[in-house]
C-alpha cells in the first residue's frame, strides 16, 4: 500500500507577541477626525476566553470612533462570574480591522476595560 506525501501550503505567516500570559497582535484601522482620515496602528489583545470582541469606551472616544447604540443591552460579567462594574453594555463600534493581510469588518462592544 503506497501513501501519498502530505503537501502543506503556507499562504500567510502572522507574528503575534506573547508577554505576561497575554497574546497581542498588530492591528490597524481607519479613523476620521475633522474630515481627515488616519490609519491607527495598535496592538490588539487576543483572549480566547472572552465572550465577545470589546473596545475600551475611553479609547473609542479618544480616537473619535462612531459609537452606536445596541438594539438591546447586554449584561456584562467578569471571568469570575461577578457582574462587571459597567453593568450592561449598550454601545458598539464597527471597525474595518486590518490583521495581517486580511481586513475584517468587526463589531466591537464598548465597555470599560483594564489596561490592555
Amino acid at each position: 500500500m503506497s501513501v501519498s506525501p502530505l503537501i502543506l501550503n503556507i499562504h500567510n505567516v502572522f507574528v503575534a507577541k506573547i508577554n505576561n500570559k497575554t497574546i497581542s497582535l498588530p492591528i490597524s484601522f481607519p479613523t476620521k477626525r475633522l474630515d481627515e482620515e488616519k490609519i491607527v496602528e495598535e496592538k490588539g489583545l487576543l483572549d480566547s476566553g472572552a465572550g465577545g470582541e470589546f473596545i475600551n469606551q475611553n479609547y473609542a472616544r479618544q480616537k473619535n470612533l462612531e459609537i452606536k447604540t445596541l438594539p438591546r443591552p447586554i449584561a456584562a460579567f467578569n471571568v469570575d462570574g461577578t457582574k462587571n462594574k459597567t453593568g450592561t453594555i449598550t454601545k458598539y463600534v464597527n471597525l474595518d480591522l486590518d490583521i495581517g493581510s486580511r481586513t475584517m469588518n468587526t463589531r466591537l462592544l464598548v465597555t470599560r476595560l483594564g489596561k490592555q
